[in-house]
């Protein structure tokens, strides 16, 4: 059986009325269970950028930003895909008030 790594230290801040509200909100857009717990993640997180084992390394930038242009082109594609097969899916009649409408025969 695993054994469970107990939390054995609590860390304790205060507040201002205005700046719980925001936490509040930014807690539960992002779906956590508890300000707690949200607290806490984002306060690893700033532990782990800062030791330089939170960010993406160039290299791996570079490369999800290739990802999200290849990704971005396919959906352009598609999209015209979609919008081709939609008007010449549409009755003749459709297709034809159309055709005029762009200047078509």
């Amino acid at each position: 059986m695993a054994t469970i790594d107990p939390k054995r230290r609590m860390v304790s801040f205060r507040l201002s009325a205005a700046e719980y509200a925001q936490a509040e909100s930014v807690s539960r857009s992002r779906e956590f269970r508890s300000l707690s717990l949200f607290a806490r993640a984002s306060l690893l997180e700033a532990i782990s950028t800062h030791n330089g084992t939170g960010g993406l390394d160039p290299a791996s930038k570079e490369d999800l930003r290739q990802r999200v242009d290849f990704l971005a082109a396919e959906l352009r594609r598609v999209s015209e895909y979609v919008r081709l097969a939609v008007r010449f899916a549409a009755p003749p009649d459709e297709r034809s008030s159309e055709q005029r409408a762009a200047g078509g025969s």
